[in-house]
């Protein structure tokens, strides 16, 4: 019997495996909050408007695709855009330090060859007392070249 296909550079994780994922992911989430950093979620999909002004080298390696009102989307490529645009559209009136981590999943559209993968785990960590550039045309635009620490650490999957 054929087994059907997956896209190269990605994986399946079966259940040993993915035991030991969690496992990794748990010591990590509590280390994180062991210092202070809260746990947060973004979206997986952005739009790209978003993440090219965040990072125009990540931008162009992000599977895009247009919504059904013809929106220009993408999915995240990297975890520090998506902090950088939640903490200035949900935190912009609040006292920083900003303290925020994250596990999650990203995609970067590659050739994979050489272990790339398409599709990978990246947790890490994001301190920011400006989470923007002041002298952007709009205010709150997030600009993740400001933020003063970045400590990230991804667990790949390899196709």
């Amino acid at each position: 019997m054929t087994r059907p296909p997956i896209p190269p550079g990605t994986r399946d994780i079966l259940a040993d495996e993915m035991r030991e994922l969690r496992a990794l992911e748990d010591a990590l989430r509590d280390a994180f909050e062991r210092h202070g950093y809260g746990e947060v979620a973004t979206p997986t999909i952005e739009y790209h408007e978003v993440l090219a002004r965040g990072d125009d080298r990540g931008a162009p390696s992000a599977y895009r695709f247009f919504d059904e009102s013809g929106e220009l989307l993408a999915l995240r490529s990297d975890m520090t855009v998506p902090i950088a645009r939640l903490a200035a559209s949900r935190f912009g009136g609040e006292e920083p330090p900003f303290r925020f981590s994250y596990v999650g999943s990203a995609f970067r559209a590659v050739r994979p060859q050489r272990g790339q993968a398409r599709e990978f785990r990246q947790a890490g960590v994001e301190l920011g007392p400006d989470l923007w550039d002041q002298g952007q045309q709009y205010p709150g635009e997030p600009h993740a070249g400001r933020l003063h620490r970045r400590a990230s650490r991804s667990s790949k999957k390899r196709g």
